[in-house]
């Protein structure tokens, strides 16, 4: 089983995260889904409301993926510096760093990625 997190790298007022840690606190957090379609309408009293997303840790997998919210709508990237430990905690999960898969490049639609590991993955692995 794999758990994937895409984690905001941006606080609320727009600023820049420090590190992975600071994300990961904002993870659980419900996001409103800001979008005039999405609106679900109460049958008991007509009113219309914006749902949230949430998302919550219910038991943890042996492996797990994060990844970053690089880029804005607009496809420009946000080129916050996130720091990051090799031990990562979840929710009181612990998971070990393997890879890290890194954009280079001005925006969504231009750049590379690029892979870094700290071992080569052998068929075991997959």
């Amino acid at each position: 089983p794999l758990s994937s997190f895409l984690l905001a790298i941006q606080d609320d007022d727009g600023g820049d995260v420090e590190n992975l840690d600071d994300c990961l606190r904002k993870f659980p957090e419900p996001t409103l889904l800001d979008d005039p379609e999405t609106q679900f309408e109460c049958q008991k009293c007509g009113t219309s409301t914006l749902p949230y997303e949430d998302y919550k840790i219910v038991d943890a997998a042996k492996i797990a993926m994060i990844q970053l919210k690089r880029f804005e709508k607009s496809a420009a990237k946000i080129s916050a510096n996130v720091k990051f430990e090799e031990n990562i905690q979840i929710n009181g999960y612990g998971y070990i760093l393997k890879a890290v898969i890194y954009h280079g490049g001005p925006t969504a639609r231009s750049g590379h990625y690029w892979a870094y590991s700290k071992r080569r993955i052998d068929e075991q692995d997959r």
